[in-house]
């Protein structure tokens, strides 16, 4: 019943979405249309292809998402954000390649503004607040009587279940008290539901309760209580239903995937091994390194020969192998900021290093050196965003001292990071500076977003302008 209830409720949401996202579309193009152009809104028939579009970039987002993001149930308030930026970013991609394929010029720039700004404001409420509003509204009559839930359980596994305000939602269904499974109780402060007995009783309980449903918590250890739970309801006619607890049992690390009857739980949620968003990053990337390597790259050369002419003559770029994703070696390219005969010492550079020639202090500082690795970006060694690369002696020495360094080689190497935004960067003699590296890099692997990336380049060109302390 409730997996069924679940899916329907997915599909329902997504047709409201669509449902509205096209009244929303619409009115935009009436307001203008009668009020704000003199002349009316040209090629009407072009706005809708445009909305046919709009609805398709909806359908092919929700085709993307992993079985619980459909769900949306259960989902903390980050990863329902994360949702909202996906079917944003779906639907601005989709309606401009729209555009871009079409050769089409008659759709208003102010309405696209005005429109997109009233969509992201209506897919962040609908999905924050709306799923669980039509969940309680569809189902509100079913649950009066006719969806009475016992909820069985271990005194903690109840504890944790009615204290987290994003447990999985029942749809018809109302707990109406619990039963414990040992000794424990659960905190009579944080329940709010009648304790009715204890396991041994349930029999008695169901019968003099009306219960029409079974919710259990946990059970793992229990194998014992399968074969006796399935007996009960089917002499009372109950449904039954487990609920599993990924934390509870791994901790708040663990992301779990359903595929079959199996459940696959991994220690790292890795948006970026999603093919959708690994094409979204990688185009990202090109075109970014595209325009770099067009209007920054040239008159960062120029800038650079000069200096070096006047400071150290030698060669523009220097190269180093680096260590990327999974391990592997490629060639960073960079300016050369340090006398030519002290390039390959195998040491850290470190605050008024003597390598460092006049005016590469600059270089560095401002972070100038950076630029030629947009050729990495284009080649596809390094990403314009990500954990920044290492040489391979530097990786070894930072391994030893911080057990999850080693977790960074997950993603792709970037020009620049979030790390490097929040002013970690610099010196690494204290154990404290390169962890706070590491747990922004673990941070930036597991909460990408496109929308994410975007923030971070933002945030960099800030940092180019005004340098943080930690730069050298």
């Amino acid at each position: 019943m409730i997996p069924n209830r679940c899916v329907g409720l997915s599909r329902l949401h997504l047709f409201i979405q669509m449902g509205v996202s096209l009244i929303l579309f619409w009115t935009v193009f009436l307001v203008l249309h009668f009020f704000v152009y003199p002349g009316g809104m040209e090629s009407p028939a072009h706005y809708s292809l445009a909305s046919a579009v709009l609805v398709l970039s909806l359908l092919i987002e929700y085709s993307t998402r992993t079985e619980d993001e459909k769900s949306l149930s259960g989902l903390n308030t980050r990863r329902l954000r994360g949702v909202c930026h996906r079917q944003l970013v779906f639907a601005m991609a989709t309606m401009f390649g729209f555009i871009v394929m079409s050769k089409d010029h008659t759709l208003s720039r102010i309405f696209l503004g005005s429109f997109f700004v009233l969509e992201f404001l209506w897919i962040t409420w609908s999905n924050l607040y709306g799923f669980r509003s039509v969940s309680r509204n569809l189902f509100r009559s079913a649950a009066r009587g006719r969806g009475r839930a016992l909820l069985v359980g271990t005194g903690a596994d109840i504890n944790h279940y009615l204290s987290n305000s994003r447990a999985p939602i029942f749809p018809g269904l109302d707990l109406f008290g619990y039963v414990t499974i040992g000794s424990d109780s659960p905190s009579s402060a944080a329940c709010a539901l009648p304790e009715l007995g204890n396991f041994q009783n349930i029999r008695d309980i169901c019968g003099d309760s009306k219960a029409k449903a079974l919710v259990l918590l946990g059970l793992q250890s229990r194998g014992d209580l399968v074969s006796p739970v399935i007996q009960l309801a089917d002499d009372f006619g109950l449904r039954a239903m487990w609920i599993d607890n990924i934390d509870s049992r791994f901790g708040q690390r663990f992301h779990p995937y359903h595929t079959g009857k199996y459940s696959i739980v991994s220690h790292m949620n890795e948006p970026l091994e999603d093919p959708i968003n690994r094409m979204s990053k990688r185009m990202l990337d090109l075109v970014g390194s595209v325009f770099g390597m067009i209007f920054v790259l040239p008159p960062a050369i120029v800038l650079v020969w000069i200096i070096q002419r006047l400071k150290s003559p030698g060669p523009l770029f220097y190269t180093q192998e680096r260590t990327g994703r999974n391990g592997e070696k490629f060639k960073c390219y960079k300016f050369r900021s340090m006398y030519v005969n002290r390039l390959d010492e195998g040491v850290q550079t470190e605050k008024n290093d003597s390598r460092i020639f006049p005016g590469g202090d600059f270089i560095r500082k401002t972070s100038i050196d950076e630029l030629p690795q947009l050729i990495n970006v284009l080649l596809g060694d390094m990403s314009i965003v990500g954990p920044r690369p290492h040489a391979e002696f530097t990786d070894l020495e930072h391994a030893d001292r911080t057990h999850l360094y080693r977790l960074r080689a997950l993603a792709k190497p970037g020009i620049t990071g979030l790390a490097q935004c929040k002013g970690y960067r610099g010196d690494t003699s204290e154990p404290s500076q390169i962890r706070n590296r590491v747990r922004m890099d673990l941070f930036y692997i597991q909460n990408w977003s496109l929308l994410f990336d975007i923030h971070i380049i933002v945030l960099t060109i800030v940092h180019l302008i005004k340098p943080s302390r930690t730069a050298y």
